[in-house]
């Protein structure tokens, strides 16, 4: 396979149809996958862990505040898995020249394909996605821009727009903004991130009461293991409390509550997220100052789970945490015991399998034993899960199981939207193992 289509495959499918796939499922179906996901007592996800949802991007792409330099604080605070999976595959990208030097020269493809097809939809998403993993908000505001020109009803081409203006601005949800995800909704009511991103728009402008009040409607909606949870409910507890509202009034569900309830006391205990002002205050410090800061959190942290072992959200924290510094490794042991420990689920499951992938050798596509077992749990849960399905392929061909990779990969296409972007590429790596 060429350098070409392991990046478009890798920035693409990972960032738009893998990670995004969780977050932006039909919510009934959603809900079916819960049920017997707790009853069954199975551990969950991967990379992100997670989830990225359903319609995709994966359940986001880069936070806002990677847009000054921030995309570490992504598993730390309050952007906290909004968008990491993109913030890590840009940081791994930038992080091995070869790499980088691949996702600039899979740009200029893109680019070359886009000026001589300006009407093909695909192919600027694919822009859109690669200018994104390559921490270029303003190129990929206007790549995601030409695709909704062309297909205006499409809700994640509208939904990646939106976050891209916000990256842009450094964080602030613009007017443009604000009329992208808003037009989103109208199209996909339940999407995850452009209801948060329209809440903290609220914020932005004075109306807190309505941001906590849209913060509180998206925990309740929240799938179980939703590896975003504890974010939004950090900037929910900060709403609450800068508009002197009881976090009991917002209308929040039993479920959600006793959730919200289990964030506050890892929060307590300093595993939650920091507020806006200490956020600010993190942001403004130098690039080698702020990435120490976080580090020290994070082993904070780790100290403290030594002597509070039996403390759930804060393992999964911190084998989050571990993943957006790069500590793929560390990652990877730590998601080990909390699957082993507790009644993991989908999500958690996906975020075992991410961090798995991650600590592989750069460009390493062969599968271990510990991953693929990990992805036929994924399976488990949701027959179709992208990201099994697309790794799973690879393994049978690593065994020189031919005819069990092309179907794998043959039902992951068959599952996609027919506009997908990465539609192209999945049939070239199709043909080519055939």
């Amino acid at each position: 396979m060429t350098v070409f289509w392991l990046v478009v495959l890798s920035v693409s499918l990972c960032a738009i149809i893998i990670i995004g796939y969780p977050l932006l499922r039909p919510r009934a179906k959603s809900q079916a996958l819960r049920e017997p996901a707790e009853s069954e007592a199975l551990p969950a996800n991967g990379a992100d862990g997670g989830t990225r949802a359903p319609r995709i991007s994966r359940a986001g792409r880069i936070a806002a505040f990677a847009a000054i330099g921030v995309a570490p604080l992504a598993a730390v605070l309050i952007y906290l898995q909004i968008g990491a999976p993109q913030a890590l595959n840009a940081a791994r990208l930038s992080q091995s020249p070869t790499s980088a030097g691949a996702v600039e020269k899979a740009i200029a493809t893109l680019e070359a394909k886009a000026e001589a097809s300006p009407g093909d939809f695909g192919v600027w998403m694919d822009l859109g996605d690669a200018y994104a993993a390559a921490n270029r908000p303003a190129n990929a505001a206007t790549a995601y821009g030409r695709a909704v020109e062309i297909d205006g009803a499409n809700a994640a081409a509208l939904s990646a727009l939106g976050e891209a203006l916000v990256v842009k601005s450094g964080g602030v949800v613009t007017m443009e903004a604000r009329e992208a995800f808003s037009h989103t909704l109208k199209i996909e009511p339940e999407d995850p991130r452009a209801r948060y991103f329209l809440a903290e728009e609220r914020f932005q402008v004075g109306a807190i009461d309505e941001a906590a009040k849209a913060w509180a409607a998206l925990l309740n909606d929240a799938p179980a293991g939703a590896p975003w949870f504890d974010a939004v409910a950090a900037r929910l507890r900060d709403a609450a409390a800068q508009a002197q509202i009881a976090v009991s009034d917002l209308g929040l569900d039993e479920r959600a509550t006793s959730r919200l309830e289990a964030s506050a006391s890892g929060a307590a205990q300093g595993v939650g997220a920091p507020n806006s002002e200490q956020m600010a205050a993190i942001a403004a410090l130098p690039d080698s100052e702020r990435r120490q800061m976080i580090e020290n959190m994070v082993d904070q942290l780790s100290a403290r789970l030594k002597s509070d072992p039996d403390n759930p959200e804060g393992l999964r924290m911190l084998a989050r945490s571990y993943r957006v510094l790069g500590r793929a490794d560390e990652s990877v042991e730590t998601w080990r015991k909390f699957v082993q420990r507790y009644d993991a689920g989908w999500e958690d499951w996906r975020e075992y399998a991410f961090a798995l992938i991650e600590s592989r050798p750069q460009d390493e596509l062969s599968v271990s034993t510990e991953l693929e077992n990990t992805l036929e749990k994924i399976r488990s849960f949701e027959a179709d899960d992208p990201l099994a399905l697309y790794y799973l392929g690879f393994a049978a061909r690593g065994r020189g199981d031919k005819a069990a990779a092309v179907t794998l990969w043959t039902r992951l296409e068959e599952t996609l939207p027919a506009d997908a972007p990465i539609a192209s590429s999945l049939r070239a790596l199709i043909e080519e193992t055939r």
